[in-house]
């Protein structure tokens, strides 16, 4: 009984381990994802700008 509970303590431990680091992997990515889509609106409307001033190329 004693060593199942350990056992079952030790599952859950490892378990909420894996989470966390799930969680971070997917705070990373989404940090990337937010730049990436920042980088583009950015280059878009520098784009635009330009265009409607007539001097991009």
């Amino acid at each position: 009984m004693v060593t199942e509970t350990i056992y079952k303590k030790s599952i859950s431990i490892r378990t909420d381990e894996r989470m966390e680091d799930m969680l971070e992997e997917l705070e990373e990515k989404l940090l990337l994802n937010t730049t990436s889509v920042m980088r583009l609106a950015l280059a878009t409307l520098y784009e635009q700008h330009f265009e409607n001033e007539g001097d991009f190329e």
